[in-house]
């Protein structure tokens, strides 16, 4: 049967020094083994500040532009019209429809639904 290799840690794991088994519960990495990867991580991340101070490295020489897109402003606003106007007009068509019972047609007078005052002498206080 074979044993479960724990994966290495990267700086963006979720919980830092630990790992999560197939069952789902986690575990902690050996502290001697778990340092020389945060070792290796601080030395590429000083060096990289080096670098940006001395100017040498600007941020984004190493970027891999394969996996950039171009972006058209005017498309994509265009779209967004297109978008905004057939939800308008979807909301139009349901304007009204199923919007709940209309109020009845009734007239009411204030003299119907007026209670005659009585008055503490007149019920015998």
């Amino acid at each position: 049967m074979p044993t479960y290799q724990p994966p290495e840690p990267t700086p963006t794991d979720p919980y830092p020094g630990y790992y999560q088994l197939p069952s789902g519960s986690w575990a902690t990495y050996d502290p001697a083994y778990y340092a020389t990867f945060s070792k290796t991580w601080q030395d590429e991340y000083d060096a990289h500040v080096r670098a940006l101070e001395k100017g040498t490295a600007k941020g984004f020489e190493g970027y891999d532009s394969s996996s950039v897109q171009d972006v058209d402003t005017q498309k994509e606003m265009e779209r967004a019209r297109v978008e905004y106007k057939e939800r308008e007009d979807r909301k139009a068509l349901t304007k009204g429809a199923g919007a709940g019972p209309e109020a009845p047609n009734m007239k009411l007078t204030v003299s119907q639904y007026i209670l005659p005052v009585i008055t503490p002498v007149e019920r015998g206080f």
